[in-house]
């Protein structure tokens, strides 16, 4: 049974009405591991979020009203509270945590005739030491009567995925598609399939078996990929190797000319097709729409995490890498102030 991924994902929370009151909402959570396990690896992590902030169309007036001391970027807390934006850091007397947090208000929200646009968004960031590895992740939340607004992968996660060796499991975390072109990179695909260690979807092109230029794939595995970096694996696989799969993990999760199957974490061989969907043909028509398709499956994707309480929980806390009333007391009660402010929107 095939899917029509371009109308059947609903968000299951639509507001009643646009005068529903706005409230906090987390719209994406990002959290990979680093093999790169090393003070100089988190630095660089820092650096990554200060230049974005430094960068930022929406931060540009607040950093000129006030510039970052240079202890920031060597992990020392701040606070930014200027022409409408909150930025602050937090840390670990140890260095072994960091949090970021910045906040600033959606200029489309001053517009009437967008009345969907959040009210404000904040940005966070961490960076760890986990003790055998370094952690990175990004959230990304917003004020709003809307839930699930959509987003896509923060440019500072996409840092991370280029130049932090991020891993998922034992494998690697990335912003390209895997091509299987042969027997060792299937190989690669059936044992990344199947690893227990697997907590990211995975998500299988298929070849359409018309081997013309341009239609090998009715969806790009090159833009798919791009499209999902940091919330799913991406793999194409040719046509010659639809039956290779089809025989190794059993009939009902294969995949051919030209679908779309996402494989949840947990695959068995032999399992049946339930919780991995899969858009064919039939929905998707013969020259569908790629960008569209990008975006809808991110959006499903990301919303199928943020509903696993497990998933939402494992964000890093600063209490179990230090005691946060090491930190300096003025920045503390400073950050409780704009907190509290934050809240209140």
């Amino acid at each position: 049974m095939t899917e029509d991924i371009l109308t059947a994902d609903r968000p299951a929370a639509e507001p009643e009405s646009p005068g529903d009151t706005p409230v906090w909402s987390l719209n994406l959570q990002l959290l990979h591991r680093s093999t790169l396990h090393s003070a100089e690896n988190r630095a660089a992590a820092r650096a990554a979020a200060l230049s974005w902030l430094a960068s930022s169309a929406a931060m540009r007036a607040a950093m000129r009203r006030q510039p970052l001391l240079d202890s920031a970027y060597d992990g020392a807390p701040f606070e930014v509270d200027a022409e409408g934006v909150i930025a602050r850091a937090t840390a670990a007397p140890s260095g072994k945590f960091w949090h970021f947090m910045a906040e600033h208000a959606d200029p489309r929200a001053q517009k009437e005739s967008n009345q969907r646009a959040p009210l404000r968004w904040r940005l966070e960031i961490v960076v760890a030491d986990n003790g055998d590895c370094d952690l990175l992740g990004t959230r990304l939340s917003c004020l709003t009567a809307f839930p699930f607004i959509p987003v896509s992968t923060p440019g500072v996660h996409k840092d991370f995925i280029a130049g932090h060796s991020l891993i998922d499991g034992d494998a690697h975390v990335a912003n390209a598609p895997q091509m299987v072109t042969g027997h060792e990179s299937y190989e690669r695909l059936l044992k990344r399939l199947l690893s227990p260690s697997r907590q990211m979807p995975l998500v299988v092109v298929s070849g359409t078996g018309d081997h013309r230029a341009g239609r090998e794939f009715l969806i790009e595995p090159d833009r798919l990929g791009r499209t999902l970096q940091g919330l799913a694996h991406v793999v194409a696989l040719p046509a010659d190797f639809w039956n290779s799969l089809r025989r190794d993990i059993g009939p009902r999760l294969g995949v051919s000319h030209g679908a779309v199957r996402v494989f949840q974490p947990g695959v068995a061989r032999g399992d049946d097709n339930n919780g991995h969907w899969v858009y064919g043909r039939n929905g998707m028509g013969t020259t569908p729409d790629q960008k569209k398709f990008g975006n809808t499956l991110y959006h499903r994707l990301r919303i199928a995490a943020l509903r696993s309480t497990e998933f939402v929980d494992s964000w890093p806390q600063l209490e179990a890498f230090g005691d946060a009333r090491s930190a300096p007391a003025g920045v503390l009660s400073t950050l409780k102030r704009l907190f509290s402010r934050s809240q209140r929107g």
